[in-house]
């Protein structure tokens, strides 16, 4: 496995021989073609977590931002940092030369993010 980013709560890494790219943050755990990883990067990147949490703001969950995953019984719960966490972490552009090093040529190991 080769990391690709890390925070305090996240971690992103490339399996080298499936290539699929893996996304951990706190205990949700994502696993995913590199397609499929942009589009979900773009959604959390879009997501308007301030309209969730005034939708949702009766409801009886402790995190009101509620991100459907993969079948309509299972759930991702995030508050508003939660959120702009797994942005961050989440925030690298697919056609930067860190990224390119990383998924294309295995350069870099590891990267600290601070948040």
């Amino acid at each position: 496995m080769e990391v690709l980013i890390e925070t305090q709560n996240g971690k992103i890494f490339k399996c080298v021989k499936c290539e699929a790219i893996h996304v951990e943050y706190k205990n949700l755990n994502f696993n995913l073609k590199e397609e499929d990883f942009w589009k979900f990067a773009s959604y959390i990147q879009n997501l308007d977590g301030e309209e969730w949490i005034l939708r949702n703001k009766t409801s009886n969950f402790k995190r009101k931002i509620i991100i459907p995953v993969g079948s309509h019984f299972f759930n991702a719960l995030l508050d508003g940092k939660e959120l702009n966490e797994l942005r961050s972490l989440l925030n690298f552009k697919k056609d930067s030369a860190f990224f390119q090093q990383t998924i294309k040529a295995g350069g870099l190991e590891f990267t600290s993010h601070l948040n």
